[in-house]
């Protein structure tokens, strides 16, 4: 999504998690980590308000709390066009979810993780990551489990808002390889051909459908 969207002409920040060598990969702004500077001068505004916190007898934040207030100060100074949330666990109680009023909201698949915060069942974890979604906000969606899509589609519904379910969409032309993937797909009367993507693994080809 961020580099469709850095290919469409737009700035784009992206928070995502883990990271995999640099922690800074967790904070990136067209492609690029918030640097050094940045991070440790916001670091110091976040941890000083969260020591207040603690002074006042609340609660302290969490590490993805604390990480997630320095990736919205950091959006907020830089002010690009959109910015792509990852959620930590994921829904309802994830500290991503504070915004109010997002452009769309993306679930993909649902599986038994973080089963002693999000629930026993595919459809308990469909509910709580059904709460990121807003009012009159599009949904979509790419989760196999049809009853787990069930219910995010009926939370959808019920908020008013309109479902795309990328599961439906078939790509044609499919040729996977440890390079990366090729294929083509026609969404809403558009036709893709020739789309390519280098990162390896079937899977990477529903993500960009989804995309």
């Amino acid at each position: 999504l961020a580099r469709i969207l850095r290919e469409a002409g737009y700035s784009a920040g992206l928070y995502t998690s883990p990271y995999l060598e640099d922690f800074r990969e967790r904070i990136e702004l067209d492609h690029e980590m918030i640097s050094m500077e940045d991070l440790g001068r916001i670091t110091d505004r976040v941890i000083s308000e969260a020591e207040k916190m603690v002074a006042e007898g609340l609660e302290s934040p969490t590490e993805f709390e604390i990480v997630t207030a320095i990736a919205f100060v950091y959006f907020a100074e830089k002010a690009p066009d959109f910015v792509i949330l990852e959620v930590g666990l994921g829904g309802r109680g994830d500290s991503t979810n504070i915004i109010k009023n997002s452009l769309i909201s993306v679930i993909t698949s649902i599986g038994h993780d973080h089963m002693d915060r999000l629930g026993n069942t595919l459809t308990a974890i469909a509910a709580e990551k059904a709460g990121i979604i807003k009012p009159g906000v599009p949904v979509v969606i790419s989760v196999e489990d049809k009853e787990a899509a069930r219910v995010i589609a009926r939370v959808a519904y019920e908020k008013g808002c309109p479902v795309m379910d990328a599961g439906k969409l078939k790509p044609t032309g499919v040729s996977v390889s440890l390079g990366g993937s090729a294929f083509e797909l026609c969404v809403e009367g558009v036709y893709y051909r020739n789309v390519e993507i280098y990162m390896a693994g079937e899977h990477q080809v529903k993500n960009a459908v989804t995309a």
